[in-house]
Order: C-alpha cells, then sequence, then structure tokens
C-alpha cells in the first residue's frame, strides 16, 4: 500500500470516529417531557340567573358560564319544565339558552342543560338552575290598517296583550308636540287584542301601554299613522277659444295662508305652471286663457309640511274648441237646437257640430215652446203622423223630436204646420235617434 492510500485510509477512520462520538453525545443527552393530555372536565362557575332567584319579570335569556371554552358541536340541550321551550347556543366558555315563548306568571321554573363538552371533548354532567318568575311582560304589538290616510278617513289602531282584559292607556301626540296627550283608556278582549278607529287631523304618533297589574310588567309600543291633506280641484272640461279657464279648489283641514301650486302636463312631465295663496278659508280661485286649440291637463299639488304629508290630486283635462254658432260648451256630449226663425234642427257632440236637418216646427196657433229641456223618453214605432221614432222633452207638455207622414211640408219655407213638436224626415230621424241618449238637452231658440 502506498503511503498515500495509508493517509487516506486513516482520514476515514478519523471522521468515522467524529460521527459515533457525536451520535453518543446526543443518545446520552436527557430526553424532553412528554406533552400533559386535557382530560378534565369543564366546571359551571355561576349562572344569570343565579341558582334560586325570584325574578319580578322573565329573563331575555339564562346564560351558563363555564370554566373553559366549550365544543359549540354538537349543541347542548336544554328543557324549562313549568315555562316555554327554549334553544341553547355555545358562546365561548357560556351556554345561552334563549326561551321561544311566553312565560306564565307566578310560575317556579327549573332548566335542566345536558350534552355540554369542552373543545378537547370532555363531557361534564348536566346542569340544574333553579328559579321562579312573579310577573310577565304584556308582549304588546301594535299595528294599523293602513300606515297613511286623507285627512277626513279612518284608520284603525288594534294590538294584542298577552292577557285578556288588560288595561290600555291609549295616547296621542301630534306632529310638533313636545308629548303625549292621554285620549282614550282600553281593555284587551276574551283573546288579548283591542280596536279603536282613528280620525287624526294631523301626523299622529300614538302609544299604547298596557297598566302594570299583579300579573303584568307595564309595557309601552309606540306606531306612527302619516295624515295627507285633502285637495279639492276644479277645471271646466272644455271651454272655446278665447274663454278663461277658472281654477278653483280648497284644502282640508284649513290652511290659512298657505300654498298651493297648478301644475301643467307638458310632453309627459308634471311641470309647476302656478303658485296660489289660500284664503282665510283655505280656498282659492284663479284664471288663465289658453293660446292653442288643444287638451290641456293640470293637477294641483301640495307640499309636505310639519304636520301633513305631500299631496297630489289625479289629473285633469279642460278641452280648447273653436266657438260654435250656438256657444255650445264641449262639457254637452250630446246637444240639440232647433231654431225656430230657420227651420233648422243642430245636432252637437262635445261642442261640434255633427248635423244640420230642415225641419217642420209649430204653426202661429200652436207654437214650438222657446226654451231648454232634457229629452225624457224615447218611443219607437208610434209612426202615423209620428213616423219610426218620437223623443219626448217638456214634460209634462210632451213637445217632441219625430218623423212624419207628410215629407212634403219639408220642402216649403217657412215651415210652420206642426202642433208644436218638431217633425223631421225620416231618414233623418233615423239617423239621429240612436246617437241621442235620454237627459239629451233640446234648446230652441228664435
Amino acid at each position: 500500500m502506498s503511503l498515500r492510500q495509508v493517509r487516506k485510509s486513516v482520514s476515514c477512520l478519523v471522521a468515522l470516529s467524529c460521527v459515533l462520538v457525536l451520535a453518543a453525545l446526543i443518545a446520552g443527552a436527557a430526553a424532553p417531557a412528554a406533552i400533559a393530555a386535557d382530560v378534565d372536565s369543564p366546571t359551571l362557575l355561576s349562572s344569570e340567573p343565579a341558582d334560586g332567584a325570584a325574578l319580578a319579570a322573565p329573563p331575555a335569556t339564562i346564560v351558563l358560564h363555564y370554566s373553559e371554552l366549550l365544543a359549540t358541536t354538537p349543541a347542548p340541550s336544554a328543557t324549562l319544565s313549568g315555562g316555554p321551550l327554549v334553544s341553547a347556543t355555545v358562546e365561548g366558555s357560556d351556554v345561552v339558552v334563549s326561551p321561544l315563548g311566553l312565560f306564565t306568571p307566578h310560575s317556579s321554573l327549573t332548566l335542566t342543560v345536558t350534552g355540554v363538552a369542552d373543545a378537547a371533548g370532555n363531557p361534564t354532567a348536566g346542569a340544574t338552575i333553579d328559579f321562579s318568575v312573579d310577573r310577565v311582560p304584556s308582549d304588546l304589538t301594535l299595528g294599523l290598517s293602513k300606515p297613511t290616510m286623507i285627512y277626513g278617513g279612518v284608520a284603525e289602531l288594534s294590538g294584542h296583550v298577552s292577557l285578556p282584559g288588560a288595561l290600555l292607556v291609549i295616547e296621542r301626540r301630534y306632529a310638533g308636540e313636545a308629548g303625549f296627550t292621554a285620549f282614550v283608556v282600553n281593555t284587551t278582549n276574551a283573546v288579548g287584542y283591542f280596536f279603536r278607529y282613528m280620525t287624526p287631523r294631523a301626523t299622529a304618533t300614538y302609544r299604547v301601554t298596557s297598566l302594570e297589574t299583579a300579573d303584568l310588567v307595564a309595557t309601552s309600543a309606540e306606531i306612527t299613522l302619516s295624515v295627507r291633506p285633502r285637495l279639492s280641484f276644479e277645471t271646466p272640461t272644455a271651454i272655446f277659444k278665447g274663454q278663461k279657464i277658472v281654477f278653483r279648489g280648497n284644502v282640508a283641514p284649513e290652511h290659512p295662508g298657505g300654498t298651493v301650486v297648478i301644475q301643467r302636463k307638458i310632453d309627459g312631465f308634471w311641470e309647476d305652471f302656478r303658485s296660489v295663496t289660500l284664503n282665510s278659508k283655505s280656498h282659492f280661485a284663479t284664471t288663465w286663457e289658453p293660446s292653442s286649440l288643444k287638451t290641456y291637463r293640470f293637477r294641483l299639488a301640495m307640499a309636505a309640511d310639519e304636520q301633513h304629508l305631500s299631496r297630489v290630486t289625479p289629473g285633469r283635462a279642460t278641452v280648447v274648441s273653436p266657438p260654435n254658432p250656438h256657444h255650445i260648451s264641449p262639457s254637452y256630449k250630446h246637444f240639440i237646437v232647433v231654431d225656430l226663425s230657420e227651420c233648422h234642427l243642430y245636432y252637437y257632440e262635445s261642442g261640434r257640430l255633427v248635423k244640420r236637418f230642415d225641419c217642420v216646427v209649430g204653426k202661429p196657433s200652436t207654437p214650438t215652446p222657446i226654451g231648454q229641456w232634457p229629452i225624457y223618453q224615447k218611443v219607437v214605432g208610434m209612426w202615423g203622423p209620428y213616423g219610426p221614432f218620437t223623443m219626448w222633452y217638456h214634460a209634462p207638455y210632451h213637445f217632441g223630436i219625430h218623423g212624419t207622414d207628410e215629407p212634403q211640408l219639408l220642402t216649403h219655407f217657412p215651415r210652420y204646420y206642426s202642433h208644436g213638436c218638431t217633425r223631421l224626415a225620416n231618414a233623418n230621424i233615423s239617423w239621429l235617434f240612436p246617437r241621442v241618449p235620454v237627459g239629451t238637452p233640446v234648446r230652441n231658440i228664435r
């Protein structure tokens, strides 16, 4: 073996010896202590309410405090003998028990909780808490038949208390008032309900309080009924060009010196048209002359104030039409004019002249009356001098518009031949009769 090989072997032996010595040192070192396992069950420290407590009113929750963090699943089980059903949840190291119903006054109760374990799974024995409840809350609820109403309307205030025959005080506070004013005492019926009709003049908050008794803890609840003003708004349905539109209206309850706004619909949008101040009786009247032959649409709006919500009326249409020869308002859907000097009958629909007919009218000894009356009866098939159709007006004198069995009289002028009735050609009365309803005005002029 060469010298070089000998040196290499020695180096390997030295390295091996160092490794063995290091391993021995490690093996000879002290071993670390084993981690201790959690084998202790959680301990109940206290509860709210405490065991044996006498409570004036039932608790919203019952809380059991344990010595360590608890497992959240599975959830503990809880029962409350002598009381409502309950549910149990874990919050950190607490078990929180929540009642799911109403308590009975003057009751003794026992809460039992089982299935509690810590985070390591160590269970604990079931816990029992005894306590008593003297009185219970009335569990008062309130409702309104409608949350908003128009002034002058009626809304029903109703509610329920957990005990029949409970005595209630109802108080009212109008918007802007500092405090409540008691105005009625009520009693719940045999199943705990009460009802009361309210007609407030302004937005009002109602407070209902069930009075404290040997069984009930006094409880209050509040609810607000909002009120809108009642707006009256009048515009003519139709006028002739050159006439003025007269806007009239009023507000209730009275707002003397208040302001309302007439709005006009333009291109599908409502725009403020004119602001009007109410008089001492909360009325207003104002006029405007339109310049175009068209249909205008208006409505009335009032902004909200401290005591009332805002209010807007439905839209109203005003038709502006060209004048007709007899100035018949477009507001009349049907209208008949008989001009005795011309011996002509004119038929109008909504202020528009539809037809003009030659007619025979009363002779000097039995003239056709001057004036205006409505058609009160329509008769079919009288024939003879009446032709196929008759429309009677001017009761009880029985003047009428009808056909004729003497059509040749219509070819003369002047045509004063009848006993006071207005005669038309049978073809013309046949056209007019179905278009004219009962109630249509007949105006005879000269």
